[in-house]
């Protein structure tokens, strides 16, 4: 079974890049083309230097709209909004925090999978309707034993 822990976290501040899409379906297909510009302009390095220690790493959050729509924002954690970004407030809030081993974007879409199909139904939990999001901490995401963390907003 795949690692997760339960944890409470106070209201987070991310602060980043954000990209639109018409369906969630249409963001799991090109979010990796979006990280992809995203390091090829070297934002994260600039990012990273303004982030606070509420997350320790690179911040992917899906944002699911009422139509249907996804967005997508790389960003940090911060104490206050960054110049030229947009900025979401994540509520006081308990998170599932599920462990994707593996090479990135893979690991991530084969333990999405696992923790829909399969974990949550066992858990027996109940994921609130608000943002979720990806913890990329430093290290290499070719790497077969890279960790990314999955956090997901619970009732």
């Amino acid at each position: 079974m795949m690692n997760y822990r339960v944890e409470e976290k106070t209201s987070i501040l991310v602060s980043g890049y954000l990209r639109e899409y018409q369906s969630g379906k249409e963001a799991q297909e090109n979010i990796f083309r979006f990280w992809l510009d995203f390091n090829e302009d070297n934002n994260g390095q600039y990012l990273m230097g303004l982030k606070n220690n509420q997350l320790d790493g690179l911040v992917g959050l899906c944002i699911p709209r009422q139509s249907g729509a996804m967005d997508y924002l790389i960003g940090v954690s911060v104490d206050k909004a960054i110049s030229g970004c947009e900025t979401i407030e994540l509520p006081t809030t308990k998170y599932i925090v599920f462990e994707a081993v593996g090479k990135v974007p893979e690991s991530i879409h084969h333990a999405m999978e696992e923790i829909h199909q399969q974990l949550l139904p066992k858990l027996n939990v109940t994921l609130k309707n608000e943002p979720f999001f990806e913890l990329y901490r430093s290290g290499d995401t070719e790497a077969a034993h890279y960790v990314t963390e999955l956090w997901f907003a619970i009732e």
